[in-house]
């Protein structure tokens, strides 16, 4: 066996700080929100739903810029991409195969780069303990509200207290699928138009992935609204009023999330009702400043 480089073990305090010790950083900025929020990109063909109803959801670089410099405008603190998770050169999920390819290696301006880690096991909580900063959790009963509320609080105050018993903290980031219209009624016929068009072959595909996930276990096969690969998408589905979803974000943000990573059916106009009609809303009820 060769031996390992330890290079990076003699770096300088400084350099391996991390970017919250620096009061100017990003991350710094960012953490003094009450919650943080993030748009997740769908920087692959398919978006996160498997639905044929028509949207104009693309996985392109100009349409995913678009949605970022918008984010950005709205305030919101970060995006990320699932083609992130790929190696250079890689694809997108094998559903499709067809992905952004999205590899980035930026040097960190202050200490070393934000630490996130998406886990829902023992394992992974324990590492994301020792050494992460934002910790992507999952909803362990469910995708209705009323699962994601009965199981979350436990649930995060478990990762949390992994980052305190080593001396440290981290926060939390869920993400939800938002279906807000102006109405209930509105925001419910949408989603069930989602429903209706649901694109099995997308469904199936995403079901004939094995997997040994821990963060998906409470949820149901099959189930098109709420279930693991439903038509919607996302880990939680919020569906609603504006009024409704900035109740429900506040609810969980009761239970113990930090932040919430957005992702919608129809990202550009659904976004740009979001920021218009919901996240006023939020900074009313102290979500956001």
């Amino acid at each position: 066996m060769s031996a390992i480089d330890t290079t990076f073990l003699r770096a300088s305090k400084e350099a391996i700080a991390s970017p919250t010790n620096y009061p100017q950083s990003p991350l710094s900025q960012a953490l003094r929100q009450p919650v943080l929020l993030g748009l997740f990109l769908q920087i692959h063909h398919g978006g996160w739903s498997s639905s044929s109803l028509p949207r104009t959801t693309d996985w392109s670089f100009d349409y995913n810029a678009k949605l970022t410099k918008k984010a950005e405008e709205l305030g919101f603190d970060l995006v990320f991409g699932y083609s992130t998770w790929q190696p250079k050169g890689g694809q997108g999920p094998i559903r499709t195969e067809a992905g952004l390819d999205a590899f980035i290696s930026p040097r960190p301006l202050y200490g070393r780069p934000i630490l996130v880690n998406a886990t829902g096991s023992d394992t992974g909580i324990e590492f994301a303990g020792r050494h992460s900063d934002i910790v992507f959790i999952t909803s362990p009963g469910g995708g209705d509200i009323e699962s994601a509320l009965s199981s979350l609080s436990a649930h995060t105050a478990h990762v949390k207290q992994s980052a305190i018993a080593n001396g440290r903290q981290v926060r939390t980031f869920l993400n939800p699928l938002i279906v807000v219209r102006e109405t209930e009624k509105e925001a419910e016929e949408y989603a069930q138009a989602i429903i209706d068009h649901a694109d099995y072959q997308s469904i199936a595909g995403r079901s004939g992935v094995s997997s040994d996930a821990h963060a998906w276990r409470g949820h149901q096969e099959g189930n098109l609204r709420h279930g693991v690969g439903s038509a919607i998408g996302g880990n939680v589905q919020l569906i609603g009023s504006p009024e409704q979803i900035t109740k429900q974000l506040l609810q969980l943000n009761k239970a113990g999330v930090d932040g919430f990573q957005l992702a919608f059916y129809d990202f550009e106009p659904d976004l740009d009702f979001f920021g218009k009609r919901v996240l006023p809303l939020l900074k009313q009820v102290g979500l956001r400043l």
